[in-house]
C-alpha cells in the first residue's frame, strides 16, 4: 500500500498529540510537595537568616554533624561553650514530607537526635539557635 504525504503528516501529528496527552496525564498524577507550607512568610524573614549565617561564619569553630541511620549527633562550635542555648533543629527529607520533623535544641554543646523517622538517604539539617541573645543559623545536606 502506497501512502501519500498527507497521510504520513496526519499520522505524525496524531502520534505527537497522543504523546503529549500521555505526558500531561502522567505529570498530573505526580505528587508534588512544597518545601514549606508558609514559604511566603519565610521569604520575608530571610534577611534574619542571612544575618544569622554571618554570625555563624564569624565563629572560629564549626558545627559538626555526624549521622547514622538511627541517630544524628551535632557538635556545636567551641565558641558557644558556656552560653545559654535555645532554638530548633529541623530535619528535612526532600523525597518525603511525611519524614520531616523538628526538635528543640538542648542547652548542651552536643545535640543527639534519635528518631524512627530517620531513614537512609539525603537529609537537609537546619540548625537555628540563639546563644546569649545572638542568633546563629547553619544548614548542611547529609546522607545517612
Amino acid at each position: 500500500m502506497k501512502m501519500n504525504w498527507g497521510t504520513g503528516l496526519a499520522i505524525t501529528i496524531g502520534a505527537f498529540m497522543l504523546m503529549i496527552l500521555l505526558f500531561v496525564f502522567g505529570a498530573s498524577k505526580l505528587q508534588t510537595e512544597l518545601v514549606s507550607d508558609n514559604y511566603y512568610e519565610k521569604e520575608i524573614k530571610f534577611q534574619e537568616t542571612i544575618d544569622k549565617q554571618k554570625n555563624t561564619n564569624a565563629l572560629e569553630g564549626n558545627f559538626e554533624i555526624l549521622g547514622t541511620v538511627k541517630s544524628v549527633k551535632i557538635n556545636l562550635p567551641k565558641d558557644l561553650e558556656g552560653q545559654e542555648i535555645e532554638g530548633t533543629i529541623s530535619l528535612y527529607r526532600p523525597s518525603s514530607e511525611m519524614l520531616d520533623f523538628e526538635v528543640k535544641a538542648e542547652n548542651s554543646m552536643e545535640q543527639v537526635i534519635e528518631s524512627e523517622n530517620l531513614v537512609a538517604g539525603k537529609w537537609t539539617i537546619s540548625i537555628d539557635i540563639t546563644a546569649d541573645g545572638k542568633g546563629y543559623y547553619y544548614e548542611e545536606k547529609v546522607y545517612l
